[in-house]
């Protein structure tokens, strides 16, 4: 979560570079992601801001359901893994013309630890990469 929005807008203003990014499915949930967000932290709240460069991850993220105290809000079920790197791979989409599928890399245990994502300008780079992410995914890893 070193990398904050501002610099990934300033790599794909120059349309001359692609990026991997390795999207830390684990250190969100751990670290700045917790159950429930009324445990959320001042210094939380600003880091996933200066990281997803917007306010708009708490909606992604976080719902409202009824309970019999009224609205409650809570993590959105399955808050892991491929849909964290879905949400940010439609982020990465606004700055960035091409932008691969997550890849969901997992511990022994089959638990998410981050996913790679490709980004950048050319077509046919992105195409290369979904080939090779895909052909690991056959793989059985």
């Amino acid at each position: 979560m070193n990398v904050e929005w501002p610099t990934i807008e300033q790599i794909a203003q120059t349309k001359a570079l692609e990026v991997f990014m390795n999207f830390p499915v684990m250190a969100l949930n751990r670290t700045a992601l917790p159950n429930d967000p009324n445990t959320l932290t001042t210094a939380q709240i600003e880091r996933m801001n200066r990281f997803w460069g917007s306010t708009e991850w708490r909606d992604d993220i976080y719902e409202a359901i009824p309970s019999l105290f009224g609205p409650v809000e809570v993590k959105i079920r399955h808050t892991t893994g491929v849909r964290l790197g879905r949400l940010f791979k439609k982020r990465l989409g606004e700055v960035f013309s091409h932008v691969t599928e997550p890849l969901v890399m997992v511990n022994s245990k089959n638990a998410p630890l981050y996913c790679l994502i490709s980004a950048g300008h050319n077509a046919t780079g992105a195409k290369i990469v979904g080939e090779i992410f895909e052909g690991y995914k056959r793989l059985g890893r």
